[in-house]
């Protein structure tokens, strides 16, 4: 049976397993939902606070028909007496390949609470299928940033250039912009995208630098491009994913130059 692993982190809930003592297990199965069943594997703990620690793998079984792409449910944590104590709404969301029939695809989540649960209970509340969601490319270390973006006038860039390319430097809220039209500094900036890789997925993120790179075509779509720093953010149906960014150095340096602030 095939499998997909989704790894979470919930950052506003997450918490340091250093320090956790004890353990308990709990697992439960949802009830079919159009044969799309939801089992959890728990794992508990105490850290240094005394809060319980919730350690999750959750998974999310297919026996439908439909090729899923996204599978919402919401995990009930229950006391003794089977009163819910807290409840919580995770989705697993498909990126470049759908849950088929007779897969399993894994979502996991660590997270911390000061009520300590006995028992859980699962419930499937929304299935979406490839006709509702379309697959889309996971960008692939050593590819060019523009054929792995998931846009096709990007990725058609070379023969396609843009009518305008806006640019945003973010310095802790305050903004240098520039907004590129004329074909000469239109095509600089091109000749230095194109040569753009993506290298490492990260997970270092910065605060007060989100820069961008919009890009306006004769048709009227636009295409934005987030920055985090230097490195490429973006999002694969929902999840978001930071990549490091090869030969991106000169290509930067030119949209500096040709940003400044707004005069006021």
């Amino acid at each position: 049976m095939k499998g997909i692993i989704t790894k979470i982190l919930v950052l506003v809930l997450i918490a340091s397993l250093f320090g956790c003592s004890g353990s308990g297990n709990m697992n439960k199965e949802s009830d079919p939902y159009e044969g799309v069943t939801v089992s959890a594997d728990i794992n508990t703990g105490k850290n240094k606070a005394g809060n319980t620690v919730y350690d999750l793998v959750c998974t999310i079984a297919n026996d439908s028909d439909r090729e899923l792409m996204y599978v919402k449910f919401c995990i009930h944590f229950l006391d003794k007496d089977g009163n819910e104590l807290f409840a919580f709404t995770p989705a697993w969301k498909g990126e470049d390949h759908p849950l088929k029939k007779g897969e399993t695809a894994t979502y996991e989540v660590a997270f911390q609470d000061e009520q300590e649960a006995e028992k859980i209970s699962i419930e499937v509340l929304e299935i979406k299928d490839t006709s509702e969601v379309k697959p889309l490319h996971v960008p692939q270390k050593g590819e060019y940033l523009y054929e792995a973006l998931n846009n096709e006038h990007i990725n058609n860039i070379k023969n396609e250039r843009p009518t305008a390319i806006h640019i945003v430097i973010d310095h802790m809220g305050a903004q240098e912009i520039a907004d590129v039209t004329d074909e000469e500094t239109l095509d600089a900036l091109i000749s230095e995208f194109v040569k753009i890789k993506i290298a490492d997925e990260t997970n270092e993120f910065v605060t007060d630098n989100y820069n961008g790179v919009g890009f306006e075509f004769a048709d009227g779509s636009q295409y934005y491009m987030s920055l985090n720093l230097n490195n490429l953010e973006t999002s694969i149906n929902g999840n978001m994913h930071m990549y490091e960014l090869e030969n991106f150095g000169p290509f930067w340096k030119l949209c500096n130059e040709l940003a400044d602030y707004p005069e006021d």
